[in-house]
């Protein structure tokens, strides 16, 4: 809506549909001036909300129910279809045509089998756009009767994700994160490989936590197309070292490698051997009591907002997000309960994240087995009926 003072706009957020100042993902950034709770999820606009609850911002954290709140269809006066005809519409439909012929038409991906194999089909690249990169949508094969929302594929919180419709922090079903600095759109991932959802674990105690775990499939390939059907670009997962090295060039790098891990292990802490993002200075994990303890130290000059930080945790590894950035990955040195909510703590005067994890059952055992036995110097020298000095 435009009209005097700043616009508004009324668009779809973490499963609400509300009306803010500005888009941005951000609840912080720009909170909903008033939302209205899509329980379903499945709503393609606020019209189609079933038993709409409208609740108005009083205040930082303050909503009131207002049941006055009723939406009603309006078709555009005249006004607005001469506006959009003059100027502004039609500036903005020429830049989304230029930026189309840049990018493909249509995306194709192939190769999946199994679970998610309903992945694999032709993927049209549709008007909107999410964080400034376009988004497809599944056209082949068709929907079927059972699903209301086909497949997306967009770019989100640094991965390319294929989801249920477009949204922030999406629960994507595969996704990839590019090698490369810029990826315009999914054909440019620089040989990246694609991950897919085998774990979806949800805890609901004082405090809502959803922990998935992704596994690697290089066997899909994903073609960028021209309108005309050309192949612009053909994406896949590069290949894994191959065996058929000699024998001396193998002995060499396995040594070369094994060196600064075998140090690591030594001290009890992970050797990262994966390239760090522009925004960590540093990162580094060692074994606690009963854990393992991440510190994670950011650079000068990055803002960090406890908000804007995400973390994933896997067995062996520490995934950290911070929203405009790439994602950190820190190798673990002992596997972790990755079902158990890790602490995050953000020391301001240092810039460091530390994050505790607790170590799993097996680690956990095992550590205790092999710390040695307590012994009280005072008690075994009664015992033997002697003293001490």
């Amino acid at each position: 809506r435009e009209g005097s003072g700043s616009p508004l706009y009324l668009w779809s957020r973490g499963g609400n549909w509300g009306v803010s100042e500005s888009l941005k993902t951000s609840s912080l950034g720009a909170p909903f001036l008033t939302r209205c709770p899509d329980t379903s999820g499945r709503a393609r606009h606020p019209l189609e909300v079933r038993r709409p609850r409208w609740y108005v911002r009083k205040g930082r954290g303050q909503e009131d129910l207002d049941a006055g709140v009723k939406l009603q269809a309006q078709p555009p006066s005249a006004s607005d279809l001469q506006s959009c005809a003059s100027g502004t519409a039609t500036s903005s439909t020429s830049e989304a045509r230029q930026g189309s012929d840049e990018l493909p038409s249509s995306i194709s991906i192939a190769g999946r089998e199994g679970s998610h194999s309903d992945i694999n089909g032709r993927y049209e690249l549709s008007k909107s756009l999410w964080g400034g990169h376009p988004v497809y949508t599944q056209v082949e094969p068709p929907l079927p009767y059972d699903q209301e929302r086909p497949l997306a594929l967009f770019f989100d919180h640094g991965y390319w994700a294929i989801a249920r419709g477009v949204s922030s922090l999406p629960r994507a079903t595969a996704r990839c994160h590019p090698r490369c600095a810029e990826s315009p759109h999914p054909g440019e991932v620089g040989g990246a490989a694609w991950e897919f959802l085998c774990d979806n674990l949800e805890y609901r105690v004082l405090v809502s936590t959803d922990t998935r775990k992704y596994n690697v499939d290089r066997r899909v390939v994903l073609e960028a197309l021209a309108a005309d059907g050309a192949v612009i670009s053909r994406s896949m997962a590069a290949p894994l070292p191959s065996p058929s090295l000699s024998s001396s060039s193998t002995a060499a790098a396995a040594a070369s490698s094994a060196a600064p891990v075998a140090a690591a292990a030594a001290n009890g802490t992970s050797q990262r051997l994966r390239p760090t993002p522009p925004w960590v200075a540093s990162g580094t994990a060692a074994e606690g009591e009963g854990e393992v303890r991440a510190a994670i130290v950011v650079r000068d000059g990055i803002d960090v907002d406890m908000q804007k930080l995400s973390l994933e945790v896997g067995p062996k590894v520490l995934k950290i997000g911070l929203e405009g950035h790439d994602v950190f990955e820190l190798d673990l040195p002992f596997a972790v309960d990755a079902a158990a909510n890790p602490k995050a703590r953000w020391l301001d005067k240092s810039r460091t994240l530390r994050v505790r994890l607790e170590l799993s059952e097996d680690d956990a055992a095992a550590t205790a087995r092999e710390a040695p036995p307590t012994v009280d110097a005072a008690a075994s020298a009664r015992d033997f009926g002697g003293g001490m000095d």
